[in-house]
């Protein structure tokens, strides 16, 4: 006797919850798209210049007296911290020029200048 097709389609368990469906359709989306920093091939990338935001703005009269005091050289402003980006001339070690820029009166933090190199993205491997 020969095979008969069913009339009724294979019901799955997202046929009788669609939002299941669209729920795991987001998950699979935003699991290979979401970026995730990786340790094990996380390095941070020190320069010598600091980020310094200052309590009346980089032009102000104890802004500039801050980084004459500690002899950095200003790079460029950062409007949008009311800072600047500076960098250490000579060779004072940075523990040192964050301790001193940290005291001056007018300075309301300094931060390290750093960039981070992270490992690639990896999706989900997909095993048959």
């Amino acid at each position: 006797m020969p095979a008969v097709a069913s009339d009724t389609p294979t019901k799955f368990a997202y046929d009788r919850n669609p939002r299941l469906m669209v729920g795991v359709l987001f998950f699979i989306l935003f699991a290979t798209m979401w970026p995730v920093a990786s340790t094990k091939g996380e390095e941070a990338v020190r320069t010598q210049r600091i980020i310094v935001v200052y309590e009346d703005g980089p032009s102000s009269p104890s802004a500039l007296a801050a980084e004459n005091a500690t002899g950095v050289v200003r790079v460029r402003d950062i409007s949008q911290l009311d800072g600047a980006l500076v960098e250490i001339v000579g060779d004072e070690p940075m523990e040192s020029v964050l301790a001193r820029l940290r005291a001056q009166p007018g300075v309301r933090s300094a931060q390290p200048d750093a960039s981070m190199r992270v490992s690639p993205i990896r999706g989900p491997a997909i095993r048959p």
